[in-house]
């Protein structure tokens, strides 16, 4: 992938692209013996594999405790589970080589489990304890909440963090979603309590409203039978929350934040892209390269070259839910040129909308994609995030044997 096209995404939404060739990847959906249907990807001679499942989840909507998520899916992982203390869970996990973790958007959780191969049964053994029967030991709790608050502090003391919070409140306004995406306010841990964490694990980790894949050197009949272990415990659980709506501001409107302390100043615009499940994803990413991808992007031009006042614009992919997707203009500036720089940007990108990215600039972002996805193919963590990607954007896996016909007809046009 371009390393200068950044895509800031938590969890899923950092590999809505992927897919592979016909020959490379083969992604089918089958249903364990106990009745869950899961997505399969194998890759013959992977010593490893991915077990990875979503949870929709409308949590960051609601009135809810907005740090329960964050504090509760480290709670889970790290707080113990079953028979075994933390101390005991981290080092039977630590013992097989297993990678377990969950992480939290403002859509859905997203639980991964990395492991050996032939130790796979095992380790899902232990994930099924972590999701079924976690501790939530107090104890771990109050040290993962107070981790979270420093966290929180931490942030709010950078003029980059201010920047990105008043975007998001220019978009969301004083919301639960735009409260749930900036965390800034330390309240949101030191507030928050254990019996909240709690309501927010029953309601998450059920059978209702998931989608599951498993990739690597795992095949069909062990797959089936990992994913019972796995999840075959978890609560039937509600129906799943009903997709949220688009509705988001991004209407014309400039803001001076003046910050006398900070050294340099910070210039930010913000634009909608469409959501994935449009489709054109790798037109944007093509877009935000010749935009802010590196030297002789035009960004770089404009502020580096011609302006002396900035060293690394970018032009940002900002996926804040699935549903809203801004394309982010952002560069750390010299504090006496944030006016002209902001000017240079819009004239920048209006020049792109009227040239152009040009073909070199398609050729170029095109050959790091094809490099990229390749990879993807050959790591079971990757392909397993991807064919969730794919899923949670109503597609079915099919899509995912043609990205490489689709990357060939990318043009400048």
């Amino acid at each position: 992938m371009n390393p200068h096209v950044r895509l800031r995404t938590a969890a899923l939404c950092t590999a809505l692209l992927a897919s592979a060739p016909s020959w490379a990847v083969e992604i089918e959906t089958l249903t364990s013996p106990g009745g869950i249907e899961f997505l399969h990807a194998p890759i013959p001679g992977a010593d490893r594999a991915s077990v990875q499942v979503v949870w929709s989840s409308d949590w960051a909507r609601t009135e809810a405790a907005v740090g329960a998520p964050y504090v509760g899916a480290d709670l889970v992982v790290q707080g113990g589970a079953g028979e075994l203390d933390a101390a005991g869970t981290q080092q039977a996990f630590e013992d097989l080589g297993v990678e377990g973790a969950v992480f939290v958007t403002a859509d859905v959780v997203h639980g991964v489990l990395n492991a050996p191969a032939g130790d796979l049964e095992a380790a899902v053994a232990l994930g099924a304890d972590a999701l079924v029967r976690p501790a939530l030991d107090e104890r771990w709790f109050a040290r993962i909440r107070d981790g979270f608050e420093a966290n929180i502090e931490e942030g709010n003391s950078t003029t980059d963090a201010l920047a990105g919070r008043t975007l998001r409140r220019l978009v969301h306004g004083d919301t639960g979603l735009e409260r749930f995406l900036s965390t800034a306010d330390p309240d949101l841990a030191s507030a928050l309590t254990l019996d909240e964490v709690r309501r927010w694990h029953a309601e998450t980790f059920t059978r209702s409203g998931m989608i599951v894949a498993i990739a690597g050197g795992v095949d069909a009949d062990g797959a089936g039978e990992i994913v019972d272990t796995l999840l075959g415990e978890l609560p039937a659980g509600e129906s799943p929350p009903a997709a949220p709506d688009a509705e988001a501001d991004f209407s014309a409107r400039t803001v001076l934040l003046h910050a006398p302390e900070a050294d340099q100043g910070i210039v930010a615009l913000a634009g909608r892209l469409p959501p994935t499940s449009d489709g054109g994803e790798l037109e944007d990413i093509v877009i935000a390269g010749a935009l802010g991808g590196g030297e002789g992007s035009r960004l770089f031009e404009a502020l580096r070259t011609e302006l002396r006042a900035a060293y690394a614009p970018e032009a940002i992919i900002d996926p804040q839910t699935r549903a809203v997707r801004a394309l982010v203009l952002y560069a750390a500036v010299d504090a006496g040129k944030v006016g002209a720089a902001r000017d240079a940007m819009l004239e920048a990108y209006a020049e792109l909308v009227s040239d152009g990215p040009g073909a070199s600039a398609v050729g170029v972002v095109a050959d790091q994609l094809r490099q990229g996805f390749e990879q993807t193919f050959e790591d079971p963590v990757a392909l397993a995030q991807t064919a969730l990607a794919n899923a949670l954007d109503g597609f079915a896996p099919e899509r995912l044997t043609t990205i490489f016909d689709d990357i060939d007809a990318l043009s400048a046009a």
